[in-house]
């Protein structure tokens, strides 16, 4: 999968819990570096979905990234 993402040039926002037990917070800073046109937020107090546990947040985040 990470040579896929690799791959790709398109903008991309990458969003994370830092609590996250599958995905952690490792694979999010390893990342950064190979994908340098992406955007990438944590949420704080969240683990692997922030869309439930900091909703408000998540959709703000969506938003701002479909704006530009």
């Amino acid at each position: 999968l990470r040579d896929a993402l690799i791959s790709l040039t398109m903008p991309m926002l990458r969003l994370y819990g830092r609590l996250d037990g599958l995905v952690p917070i490792k694979v999010a800073t390893d990342l950064s570096q190979q994908l340098p046109h992406t955007q990438q937020f944590v949420f704080s107090q969240s683990s692997h979905a922030p869309f439930m546990t900091e909703h408000d947040e998540f959709c703000a985040q969506v938003r701002d990234f479909a704006q530009d």
